[in-house]
């Protein structure tokens, strides 16, 4: 399903109230799934905001691990999970894990598009 998801934290810290009404608003589609589907009973899940354009699917943003519906109302929910960001020092990357709440409201679908607006992919912006 479409949603349009508002990051709430940077870096753990939750934003306030103006930033949150100035923050980027991404609109793709939800997924909430398992890590690992290898095993018979998967522990460990994640939600990711994909963007399904072109013959590739991708992340829109750094996936939410072991994300929980916090709140919800009439047309919106705030999912809470954890997100890990590989920050460089040095020539390493190093893991944090940061606290991260997305506000997620549904979107319209995407129209369909007509087979004459397809564009070829080798016509395709780089």
């Amino acid at each position: 399903m479409r949603f349009e998801v508002i990051e709430l934290r940077q870096k753990g810290v939750r934003l306030k109230k103006d930033e949150i009404a100035k923050a980027s608003r991404l609109v793709g589609d939800l997924i909430i799934e398992p890590v690992d589907w290898t095993t018979e009973t998967p522990t460990q899940m994640y939600a990711a905001l994909m963007d399904h354009g072109w013959s590739v699917s991708r992340r829109m943003m750094a996936p939410l691990f072991e994300p929980v519906i916090a709140r919800m109302g009439k047309n919106w929910f705030l999912l809470r999970g954890v997100q890990i960001d590989g920050e460089k020092e040095g020539e390493e990357r190093v893991p944090t894990t940061y606290a991260q709440e997305w506000l997620c409201r549904f979107a319209a679908p995407e129209p369909e598009r007509k087979k004459e607006e397809v564009i070829p992919r080798a016509a395709r912006p780089h």
